[in-house]
């Protein structure tokens, strides 16, 4: 995922099945940041959820990465990131 400006930028490469690429509207405040999770628990995590909005926060490209739904402060869900190629 890269986070810039206005724009989430999402992009999966698999070797068998190839890339793709996405790019979503958000609110973002702080600098240009890159993290690679594994796509399996970010999906699990939205799907718990159920909301159209979500928040992440973050500090930074290797740290964990906190998600809520927006204006739900009753569940918190943790996800590491993972090292990128």
């Amino acid at each position: 995922m890269h986070f810039e400006g206005d724009t989430l930028q999402i992009t999966a490469n698999t070797p068998d099945l190839g890339r793709a690429q996405e790019e979503v509207s958000m609110t973002f405040e702080g600098q240009v940041l890159d993290v690679a999770v594994n796509v399996r628990y970010l999906l699990d995590v939205l799907q718990r959820l159920g909301q159209q909005d979500v928040s992440f926060e973050m500090t930074g490209s290797l740290k964990p990465i906190i998600i809520k739904g927006v204006g739900d402060d009753n569940y918190r869900y943790l996800l590491m990131p993972v090292q990128s190629k």
